[in-house]
């Protein structure tokens, strides 16, 4: 007897299960093979490109580290899940960039920071010699901004012995350093020491320690320690720098 045409013919339930795979079979594997952008890996770039901020200071020095640190984060998360992430070429771009961005920023400030330690020894000496000489008018002048002090020409004597700067004045030949300075006089002998600190307070401005060892040459008293704080104000109009003395002190115990 021939089989009905009208009818279908019923599946066998161990064909369809080693037959050609269900649509929904196909569709799982598809979201199988999706492999969504690691985040890390994004953060990375996106930090990397935003590591030029640390050209404002030493604060967001960070930036760049923070990119390195993303991107690594990044790395091991792709190379543990490959199956799930992707983004390995956006994670070492933004570890180039941030690398190379920071290497720049402690080589110009590595030669920053040397270039200031000798200009300021320079300045610094002078500043103490002027005492040495008593030159005390010319002292203090160098121990305000070059925005207040007095106009070329002006007779700094007569300006700072009578007015209402005299008595900040005295104040000021009567501290430690200028009055032993000033007591040594041609005897002083300089040799500097260290420089303990640099920093840049603003983006015009920046502020180093000098310390010296101060001897007398005839040997009539015992050596010290004198630290300067000199600020170099800076301008970009012009590209000139200006110092003044910001503060003086005798070191105790510092032998």
């Amino acid at each position: 007897m021939s089989a009905d045409p009208t009818k279908t013919p019923l599946v066998d339930s161990g064909s369809t299960l080693t037959g050609n795979a269900l649509p929904s079979e196909s569709v799982n594997g598809d979201e199988s093979d999706y492999r969504r952008v690691n985040p890390w890996a994004l953060a990375s770039f996106v930090v990397g490109l935003l590591s030029v901020l640390a050209f404002i200071g030493p604060l967001l020095w960070i930036v760049p580290a923070a990119a390195i640190a993303f991107g690594m984060l990044a790395l091991r998360a792709i190379h543990a899940q490959p199956e799930s992430f992707t983004g390995r070429k956006l994670a070492l771009t933004g570890m180039a960039i941030a690398t190379i961005l920071l290497s720049s920023i402690l080589a110009h400030s590595y030669a920053h920071n040397k270039m200031i330690t000798a200009h300021g020894r320079v300045f610094g000496e002078r500043w103490m010699r002027m005492l040495g000489e008593k030159r005390f008018a010319e002292a203090y002048q160098l121990r305000q901004s070059h925005q207040n002090r007095p106009s070329e020409g002006t007779n700094l004597s007569d300006l700072y012995m009578s007015g209402p700067i005299k008595e900040f004045f005295e104040t000021f030949t009567r501290e430690e350093v200028p009055k032993r300075l000033s007591e040594l006089g041609d005897d002083a002998s300089f040799t500097f020491q260290s420089s303990p600190y640099i920093t840049r307070e603003t983006m015009t401005m920046d502020i180093v320690g000098l310390r010296y060892r101060v001897d007398s040459k005839s040997g009539s008293s015992k050596p010290w320690i004198v630290e300067l704080e000199l600020a170099r104000e800076f301008f970009y109009g012009t590209s000139e720098g200006r110092w003044h003395v910001r503060r003086s002190v005798v070191v105790p115990d510092a032998l």
